[in-house]
């Protein structure tokens, strides 16, 4: 019996390829920034509830529910609070 097949694979795209390069690149000066405030965060903030709350918000990247939650407070409070810390630097 007579049967018909076609093989696929992935195109080379050198434009795709560029790009893939690109967001690598920029994925690990974001991961580098990332530690560099996380080492800011544990060394130059005295403060452990702002300290805390930094890490929550920035590193951890949680909403500010579930950063009220954690912190036993309300969202508007903790987001004030961190705005007037952010205002003083």
């Amino acid at each position: 019996t007579e049967h018909s097949f076609s093989i696929e694979g992935i195109e080379h795209n050198p434009l795709l390829e560029k790009r893939r390069r690109l967001l690598k690149k920029k994925q690990k000066e974001l991961e580098n920034l990332k530690y560099d405030l996380e080492e800011y965060i544990n060394t130059e903030i005295k403060d452990e509830h702002i300290r805390q709350l930094l890490e929550y918000k920035y590193i951890d990247d949680y909403s500010w529910v579930k950063i009220a939650n954690k912190m036993h407070g309300t969202e508007d409070a903790l987001r004030m609070e961190l705005k007037r810390f952010l205002e003083k630097i």
